[in-house]
C-alpha cells in the first residue's frame, strides 16, 4: 500500500467517526422523547375521571351512619360499665360499714336481750341446750389452760381452733364475760381443724410451747396475740410476727414446735372432743358451761353473742 492510499483511509475514518456519534445521540433523544410522552399519557389517564373512582353517595351515607352507631354503642357500653362499677363500690362500702359496726359491738359489748346484736354464725347454728355431756372432763387445774380461780362455781370449757375467725369473736366476748362474772373460770382446749385451716395445728402446738417455756400465763399471752393478729396468718412469716408481738422467745418456741414436743398434748384434747362431742357435728368454737356445784351443764354451739352467753349463765345459775 502506498503512502498516499494510507493517508486517504485515515482521513476518511476521521470524517466518518463524528457522523456515527451524532447518529447515536439522535437515537437516544428519540428514546427520551418517547419515555416523556408515555409518562404524560399515564398522567392524563390518572387524571381521567374514569380512573378516579369515587364511591356513590348512598355508600358514603351508609358509612357515616355505621360510624355514628358505633360511637353511640361505645358511649352506652361505657355508661353501663361505670354504672356497674359505681353500684359495686357502693355495695362494697356498705358491707365494710356493716362489718366495722359489728366489730365495734364485739369490742364494746352492751348488756341487752337483743340477740341480733352480733351474728357470728348462722342463726340455726347458734344454740344453748341443757344436757349431760358424759365423759367430758371438767376443769383439771394440773392439765388445763384456764383463767380464773379453779374453785369458782362456774367453768366454761371452750374447744378452739386458733385460726378460726369465729373463735376470735368468741375470745373477745369471753374476755368481757369474765370481767362481768368474776366467779367464772374459762378453760381453753384444742380442736384444730387441720383440713380447712393450715396453721391450726401449728398454732395449737406453739401455744403449748409458750406455756412450757414461760409458764401458764404465757399460754394466754400467746393466745391473745394470735387472735389480735389473726390476719397475719395469711403471710408466710405471720406466725413468727405473732410470737414476736407477744414478747416471747421466738427461737425457743419455733424449735419446740419443730420438734413436736407438745403434739401429744394437743392431740389429747382433740381426741377427747371427737370421742365425746363428735356425734354432734362438732365445729369451733364449741363450749360447755358447767355448774360445778349442781353437776349440770349447758352446751353452746358457735360464736355466741355476748347476750347469749349472759343468758346461759343466768339459766344455769337459776337452778
Amino acid at each position: 500500500m502506498s503512502k498516499k492510499t494510507a493517508k486517504k483511509e485515515v482521513h476518511e475514518s476521521k470524517l466518518t467517526t463524528p457522523h456515527n456519534h451524532g447518529k447515536h445521540q439522535n437515537e437516544s433523544s428519540k428514546v427520551l422523547v418517547q419515555a416523556k410522552k408515555s409518562q404524560s399519557e399515564d398522567k392524563k389517564e390518572l387524571q381521567n375521571p374514569e380512573f378516579n373512582y369515587q364511591p356513590p353517595n348512598f355508600l358514603k351515607s351508609t358509612l357515616v351512619l355505621l360510624a355514628a352507631v358505633a360511637v353511640i354503642l361505645s358511649i352506652f357500653i361505657s355508661s353501663l360499665a361505670l354504672s356497674g362499677q359505681y353500684s359495686f363500690q357502693k355495695d362494697t362500702q356498705a358491707q365494710f360499714a356493716k362489718i366495722n359496726q359489728e366489730l365495734k359491738n364485739i369490742r364494746n359489748p352492751k348488756p341487752t336481750t337483743n340477740l341480733q346484736q352480733v351474728k357470728a354464725v348462722p342463726e340455726e347454728n347458734q344454740s344453748i341446750k341443757t344436757q349431760s355431756i358424759l365423759g367430758v372432763e371438767k376443769l383439771n387445774p394440773s392439765w388445763d389452760n384456764f383463767t380464773g380461780s379453779p374453785n369458782n362455781r362456774f367453768s366454761l370449757i371452750v374447744y378452739v381452733d386458733m385460726e378460726c375467725p369465729f373463735c376470735k369473736i368468741m375470745h373477745e366476748n369471753l374476755i368481757q364475760l369474765q370481767k362481768d362474772y368474776p366467779n367464772l373460770t374459762i378453760v381453753y382446749r384444742h380442736y384444730p381443724l387441720e383440713k380447712i385451716h393450715r396453721n391450726a395445728l401449728t398454732l395449737a402446738k406453739a401455744s403449748e410451747c409458750a406455756k412450757n417455756i414461760g409458764g401458764a400465763n404465757d399460754f394466754f399471752r400467746f393466745t391473745n396475740s394470735v387472735f389480735l393478729n389473726q390476719n397475719l396468718l395469711r403471710y408466710k412469716s405471720g406466725l413468727l410476727q405473732i410470737i414476736q408481738n407477744s414478747g416471747m422467745d421466738a427461737l425457743a418456741i419455733e424449735e419446740c414446735v419443730r420438734n413436736n414436743d407438745t403434739l401429744d398434748r394437743v392431740k389429747y384434747d382433740q381426741q377427747e372432743a371427737m370421742d365425746k362431742l363428735g356425734s354432734r357435728g362438732l365445729g369451733t368454737p364449741t363450749s360447755i358451761l358447767f355448774d360445778n356445784g349442781q353437776e349440770t351443764n349447758v352446751v353452746i354451739n358457735g360464736a355466741a353473742p355476748y347476750p347469749m352467753l349472759k343468758n346461759a349463765l343466768s339459766r344455769i345459775n337459776s337452778r
